[in-house]
């Protein structure tokens, strides 16, 4: 479907409130690391890519390089919001794009192996959304393509793009971890592997 040479948008999720966790996760140190730049050191791994982070910390403007910032400043309207924003700055870019990736600042575990798995997948299948999963598990990151965007930008309250996906599983890709813990969102400290 797609070439290797084709952009990927990134659009990495973190604007949460975090309330379960009691605040603030995406700064909260694993393995020596904040948890958001897990995430966002795997992602910057891979080439030919669009990358924007959605987030409400300024802290993260002053930290991050390489992706464009965008600020939510009502991260209370939930997910969806976050999504709405991302993609409002991809548009703005007017650059050609095969697939947006969205990814979670809370997945500390994921491997670099997984998500890079997860992109050639997409590239070479001819479905139009691909995921990771461990057995019926389906997890993040997810990619879309852009024929979805107006199902994402009507998404509304703590709805993630996993709506949209449930929407079309038949044309859903699903690319197996190794490890079920890849796929694991840190919600509270007692979700952290030790």
């Amino acid at each position: 479907m797609n070439s290797g040479n084709d952009k990927l948008a990134i659009i990495l999720l973190g604007a949460g409130n975090s309330k379960r966790f009691g605040g603030r996760k995406q700064f909260y140190e694993i393995d020596g690391e904040m948890m958001y730049l897990h995430m966002l050191n795997k992602l910057k791994a891979l080439s030919h890519t669009i990358p924007i982070l959605v987030t409400q910390f300024l802290e993260m403007k002053d930290q991050v390089e390489g992706f464009e910032i965008v600020m939510n400043e009502s991260p209370e309207k939930g997910i969806s919001h976050s999504i709405q924003l991302g993609i409002q700055a991809l548009l703005e870019k007017k650059e050609h794009f095969v697939g947006i990736l969205f990814a979670v600042c809370d997945q500390p575990y994921l491997s670099k192996e997984s998500l890079l798995k997860l992109v050639t997948a997409y590239q070479k299948s001819e479905k139009t959304i691909a995921c990771l999963c461990y057995g019926e598990r389906m997890g993040n990151p997810v990619i879309f393509h852009p024929k979805y965007i107006e199902e994402l930008l009507a998404l509304s309250g703590d709805t993630g793009g996993k709506q949209v996906l449930r929407r079309h599983e038949d044309e859903v890709l699903c690319v197996e971890v190794n490890e079920e813990k890849e796929l694991f969102d840190i919600d509270t400290k007692q979700d952290i592997v030790k």
